[in-house]
């Protein structure tokens, strides 16, 4: 049963996939606004975060890495939902772990009731005409809230640009993703 309202959850974000053009965002520092649309690489992943999430701390590496790997065809923006947070917060979150990638905000969380965002981190990849390709968690190291392996086996993510570039479906499309619940603040 739950694989099949998975299954439907994943039918009616492709409904929702070229409407994300249209909401604007902001970056970090309040300064300017961002459309997804002015995104010009071969794909897009949109990633949710929060400067309190100890998932969302431990993937800056991994997301760094890939945002440096896929330069050419893949932007990576990292999304903070709601209003919890302060531009300093933000700030502060990219200098520690010394983020490469756009971070913005989604204040009045349109893009995240958008897409259905629902934890942090959790990844959206999308191909260059905003078709959704992959949803779900970045790999497989976290296994349960407060639970993970010694070191990640299949990285879902990475996969799911590789199979995208090939021009093949990702596989798995969707992954249940783990972490810190997406608040009404």
């Amino acid at each position: 049963m739950l694989s099949i309202l998975m299954m439907l959850l994943y039918l009616q974000l492709h409904a929702q996939d070229r409407k994300i053009n249209t909401i604007q965002l902001e970056n970090i520092s309040g300064e300017k606004d961002f459309l997804l649309k002015q995104v010009s690489t071969k794909m897009l992943v949109i990633v949710w975060l929060s400067p309190e999430c100890p998932l969302c701390q431990n993937y800056t590496l991994t997301l760094n890495q890939l945002s440096q790997k896929y330069h050419d065809v893949v932007t990576i923006v990292g999304v903070f939902p709601g209003n919890a947070y302060t531009k300093e917060e933000y700030i502060a979150f990219r200098k520690k772990y010394a983020i490469s990638f756009t971070l913005l905000t989604d204040k009045k969380k349109l893009l995240a009731t958008t897409i259905h965002a629902t934890v942090t981190p959790e990844v959206f990849l999308y191909d260059e005409k905003r078709s959704l390709k992959y949803s779900g968690a970045i790999d497989n190291w976290v296994v349960g809230l407060g639970k993970n392996t010694k070191k990640a086996t299949v990285s879902y993510l990475d996969d799911a640009i590789v199979h995208t570039l090939d021009g093949v479906p990702a596989n798995p499309a969707y992954t249940q993703p783990i972490g810190c619940f997406i608040n009404d603040n």
